[in-house]
């Protein structure tokens, strides 16, 4: 291989502009909510999704907290809330006093967090890898108490108690010992200062949540959920009525078809159900000693429930339900902008689609979470008009989306890669791993012949799709534990090429770590060789050959990102030495390879490309000395002209949308500016989405506007006076003979849409 010369590293002959364009946030709304807490009354609520707070007041959304782990939030008062975040082998304790608007941090535990209690009250119990810490001010002061048994560390721990009798605490914690997959249940009658083993039994094991009656605390119910293996426990719910020493298997939990419920709530003696397969809301009762469950809802996959001031809210993979009967549910996640794509896309899968006749699909960061699982959503967000209006579309069989693509010239084809599944004709639980549909994401059916849970121990990523043969498919296998579902960033066996839309693949790169990959049936691929060396390859044949000697040179440090287009390869790199971002462009036609600029960006960790109007932007995303990632900075060039624009989030992709720069985030969705693509003192593009343009005939002008749905248009004359504005949905709209003759300017918005210009009427 060559190496890339320092002479072709010329600096930018000029500073860059600065530019200050206007970012708008243009969805979608929803996002991954894994825990929530209501205020004492019901009347606001707050949301915890991977990397952030938000409130939710009744009728608008907003982020309370950015840039925190994932963990439990407890309502401890009327408006005071602890929020407690995990990162790695730290746990983090935040307080608020002012109804969750402001947070203070008070605590910090060095130590890995296993469990945690269930309950909204005062009482808070974290277990750790070898404390169990108890708060009986939520979470202003904690005690270090002794956990029950002394192999308690690395064991998963559930933790539940009745608001109106809190001394009576319940553990569970299982593990293998021995060998033998055993589940002990520990009561305890002095808040967790002593406790007695109430059961141990193998039939608990895998065990996915707690609850007791608040209104009996003999009363306990247990979700056992699907372990695998040989000495797998019976999937389903299990009731006790004497203070969990017997246990009553509910068949009928099964047969409704709950084997993975993630959070379970007793309410005026039913039993509430949030469950992930299959997905849904259910209510469990009892008639003359026999348990009968309903559904309530057969579409979200629900991670939590919470109650307040007779309001049942529920965190769900795309946003917060609530219902006021505990019976229907109304979705209140308008303005909840939490979609993500994770700081590293490419490791793990490709989180947004090709931009195609203004059409996007994006998945939620299902790894965000310290690539810790399993993670489930069954959301996808649409966008057919380029971004003004978005959509959820709910796949009830898909468990785990970890990518989405289509081929650069079709809007229809998509591939979504992961893991879902299905009960076979003889009634087994199988597993798939890539799903096509034809027509738009409306449906999709499986590409893989399935797997059973035994034989479960990674996923597909689908990278890339042929333009000419929808069949033929790039992808990349990504292992992990099956247990865990904790991957490993270096247990990617290579690239895999598949000619038959993905029922089975060959190694066509084995030792090559794929990071991005560009381009149409000319395909170019950056990454890594043995996990060391980085690389860029070519393909001329749709993958099916590769060359890593036809670009004359090859990097020495590692390429952010290549982007292929009109026989044109950009390509950026960081040198970590002088703190400089390089923008590089290699001509296939005359095989020329230009710097087009350089840049000194402190501490580059990312940098990611887009192309359009002519123009070639980069997205560098930066981080402080410590590492923590706080912004990005989007370069423009053209024509040998640099302006940079410094974002205060952090976008960790960027990509045009119709007349839009857009920039994906971590957790707040999508923004989007018009300035950026366009730019001032240029013309607007007058191709795609968002063309405006005006023919003059006898009735007078007639404005051909390209927008779909209702836009705004206001007109003004030359003295600044509005002399019309109004909500129009006509793509022909005729003026007629309103205006006199003059010079008139005019203004059309629609979203993060707007454009200006003037027009005048002859006598």
């Amino acid at each position: 291989m060559f190496t890339l010369l320092v002479s072709l590293m010329v600096m930018f002959a000029g500073q860059a502009k600065l530019a200050s364009w206007q970012w708008n946030s243009i969805g979608p709304d929803g996002g991954i909510v894994f825990y929530i807490a209501p205020n004492a009354d019901g009347s606001s609520v707050l949301a915890v999704t991977p990397s952030s707070v938000w409130k939710y007041n009744g009728t608008t959304w907003n982020m309370v907290l950015n840039n925190v782990s994932l963990g439990p939030i407890y309502n401890t008062g009327q408006d005071t809330f602890c929020f407690v975040s995990t990162y790695y082998d730290s746990t983090i304790v935040y307080i608020s006093t002012d109804g969750g608007n402001t947070w203070n941090r008070m605590h910090t535990f060095i130590t890995g967090l296993n469990g945690y209690s269930n309950i909204n009250g005062r009482y808070i119990y974290l277990a750790s890898d070898l404390y169990l810490y108890l708060s009986s001010d939520g979470g202003m002061t904690w005690s270090a108490l002794t956990p029950p048994y002394p192999e308690f560390a690395g064991a998963d721990v559930f933790l539940t108690y009745s608001p109106s009798n809190p001394s009576t605490v319940f553990m569970l914690t299982y593990y293998d010992s021995a060998n033998t997959r055993v589940a002990y249940l520990y009561k305890s009658t002095d808040m967790g200062h002593n406790w007695t083993m109430v059961s141990d039994t193998s039939i608990l094991y895998g065990a996915t949540s707690i609850a007791v009656d608040p209104d009996d605390t003999t009363k306990l119910a247990i979700d056992v959920g699907i372990t695998g293996g040989d000495k797998q426990s019976f999937p389903g719910i299990y009731i006790s009525e004497d203070g969990g020493q017997s246990w009553n298997y509910l068949l009928s939990s099964l047969s409704s078809g709950i084997i993975m419920a993630s959070d379970l709530q007793f309410h005026n003696g039913n039993l509430y159900v949030a469950s992930q397969i299959t997905p849904g809301i259910f209510k469990g009762y009892e008639v003359s000693g026999i348990w009968f469950f309903t559904k309530l809802d057969s579409i979200h996959i629900v991670n939590d429930i919470a109650s307040s001031g007779g309001t049942m809210f529920c965190g769900y993979s795309g946003g917060v339900l609530e219902s006021g009967d505990w019976q229907s549910f109304s979705d209140i996640t308008d303005g909840l902008k939490a979609v993500g794509v994770p700081l590293q896309d490419g490791y793990f899968g490709i989180y947004h689609s090709h931009v195609v006749n203004n059409t996007l699909y994006m998945i939620d960061n299902c790894f965000e979470v310290e690539h810790d699982g399993p993670i489930f959503s069954n959301v996808i967000y649409i966008t057919r008009d380029g971004g003004n209006t978005w959509e959820k579309e709910f796949f009830s069989d898909l468990l785990m989306p970890v990518g989405i693509q289509t081929p650069i010239n079709s809007d229809s084809i998509v591939y979504l890669s992961g893991i879902g599944y299905e009960f076979d004709a003889t009634g087994n639980f199988r597993l798939h791993y890539i799903y096509r549909s034809n027509d738009g994401a409306q449906t999709f059916s499986a590409s893989d012949q399935g797997v059973s849970l035994d034989s479960l121990f990674g996923v597909y990523d689908v990278e890339w799709i042929s333009p000419s043969d929808p069949n033929k498919i790039l992808a990349k296998f990504t292992s992990f534990d099956k247990n865990t579902f904790k991957i490993s960033t270096k247990s990617v066996v290579g690239l895999l090429i598949s000619t038959n839309g993905g029922q089975n693949f060959d190694a066509i790169l084995p030792n090559v770590f794929p990071m991005r990959l560009s381009g149409g049936d000319t395909v170019v691929l950056s990454g890594f060789e043995n996990w060391t060396v980085p690389l860029m390859e070519v393909s001329f044949d749709g993958g099916s050959t590769w060359s890593d000697s036809v670009i004359p040179v090859q990097p020495s440090n590692f390429i952010s990102d290549v982007l292929f287009h009109a026989n044109k390869l950009y390509f950026t790199s960081s040198d970590y030495v002088s703190n400089n971002l390089y923008t590089f462009c290699y001509d296939f036609t005359s095989g020329n390879l230009d710097t087009l600029w350089s840049a000194n960006c402190q501490n580059v960790i990312d940098a990611r490309l887009a192309y359009g109007n002519g123009k070639v932007f980069t997205d560098a995303i930066t981080s402080d000395s410590l590492g923590q990632t706080h912004s990005s900075i989007v370069f423009s060039y053209r024509n040998d002209t640099l302006i940079a624009d410094t974002v205060n989030f952090l976008f960790t992709a960027i990509d045009t949308l119709g007349e839009q720069l857009i920039g994906f985030t971590r957790n707040n969705s999508v923004y989007a500016s018009t300035e950026g693509y366009v730019g001032i003192g240029e013309n607007p593009v007058t191709s795609g989405y968002g063309r405006i343009s005006i023919i003059y005939n006898a009735d007078g002008p007639e404005f051909n506007v390209n927008l779909s749905g209702t836009y705004s248009l206001t007109i003004f004359d030359i003295t600044g006076r509005k002399v019309l504005s109004g909500k129009f949905e006509a793509r022909k709209l005729s003026l007629g003979g309103n205006l006199k003759p003059g010079v008139y300017f005019y203004k059309i918005e629609k979203g993060a849409y707007q454009t200006v210009g003037k027009f005048v009427i002859f006598r």
